[in-house]
């Protein structure tokens, strides 16, 4: 609008771009004649495709998955599996039991949905126990990131929340003090979170997003509470990744606090015996400068994880929960997968979630 106010760009070119658009639509009878559910601010409604239809997609998606594989060892010939030969399959993965058909925005709406433990059930059969262990916890946003591994779930338990939770409660503030009540108040499994344009097209993650609100107020305040408890005793680098002003807090004392920009990790090293619970509370506000300029797609937006380097896989639960599934299965399936999105590049090229091996 400016420019064309200030003469740089000339009304007519403008008219010139709409007329050839406003062209192909009437052409193409989008206009005159639309199909049904294209109006303006519908749905384009869902229908259900014949059986035989979805048998010529599947069997294409599948030849295609499978020209597309790139089998980068087979050691011994232990692929594929034989039938006979196996009679238990571990599936270790926090995401082998979801269905994940795209993400971020728009994804397909596919006329069929199974998850990679649905099919592997299926395709073993009744003869084969085939167990589930997720051994990390699932993929996010937060995990573009780069920084240390996210503390898991595995070793946090949520203050005020009943027993067999696992994660931290999260209080969001609609002010930087955490006075009053908090305007959300949930139990997530992990500080790991990123905004922007593609934390509110989150729809293929089990991470949650931070609340809309958070993202254009750069006074509201976010707080994370409860107890970590860690299943072997060494010294552990727990560390904050963050852009913005936050503090860790154990058992009441500020182990790691300050105030970054750019986007930076601070740690300290603590000594965890096993078995001792500690209180953990964690503050943090998105308040670098322009970090919130209210465009979601250009603002930096809140970024901030709990990260530790764990002494060992001993150190996380769920991590030895893995390994003694895969111990005692004839055959470990391991699934992983990595997140990206709109406005959110990867810091990183590891697996996230600590898959390093």
């Amino acid at each position: 609008m400016a420019a064309v106010r200030s003469g740089t760009l000339p009304a007519g070119i403008l008219d010139d771009a709409v007329r050839r658009v406003l062209r192909a639509l009437f052409a193409g009878g989008s206009v005159d004649t639309p199909a049904p559910g294209t109006l303006p601010g519908s749905t384009p409604a869902s229908t259900t495709l014949p059986d035989d239809v979805l048998d010529r997609n599947e069997q294409t998606a599948r030849q295609t998955a499978r020209e597309g594989t790139v089998l980068l060892k087979n050691d011994d010939n232990a692929l594929p599996l034989a039938a006979g030969d196996v009679d238990s399959i571990a599936v270790i993965g926090a995401d082998a039991d979801v269905n994940i058909s795209g993400s971020n925005g728009f994804p397909p709406n596919p006329g069929r949905l199974t998850s990679i433990l649905d099919d592997i059930r299926a395709r073993a059969g009744a003869g084969v126990e085939v167990t589930h262990v997720e051994g990390t916890d699932p993929a996010g946003l937060g995990d573009t990131l780069p920084g240390l591994e996210p503390v898991p779930s595995s070793v946090l338990t949520p203050a005020d929340t009943p027993a067999g939770a696992r994660g931290l409660r999260a209080d969001y503030f609609d002010n930087p003090t955490y006075a009053g009540a908090p305007f959300e108040t949930r139990v997530e499994r992990q500080v790991d979170i990123r905004g922007g344009i593609s934390s509110i097209l989150n729809n293929q993650s089990q991470q949650p997003s931070p609340p809309i609100a958070t993202l254009f107020d750069p006074g509201a305040a976010m707080r994370w509470r409860g107890t970590l408890t860690t299943a072997e005793t060494s010294d552990y680098t727990l560390g904050l990744s963050f852009l913005g002003s936050a503090t860790l807090l154990m058992d009441g004392d500020p182990v790691v606090q300050g105030s970054t920009n750019p986007f930076d990790t601070l740690t300290a090293t603590v000594r965890l015996v096993a078995g001792e619970s500690h209180d953990v509370q964690i503050q943090y506000r998105a308040d670098a400068p322009n970090q919130l300029t209210g465009d979601l797609a250009e603002g930096a937006n809140p970024m901030i994880r709990f990260d530790w380097i764990p002494p060992s896989s001993a150190a996380v639960p769920g991590v030895q929960a893995a390994v003694d599934a895969a111990d005692d299965a004839d055959v470990a399936v391991v699934v992983a997968r990595e997140y990206s999105g709109e406005g959110a590049d990867r810091g990183t090229l590891k697996l996230p979630q600590g898959r390093t091996g």
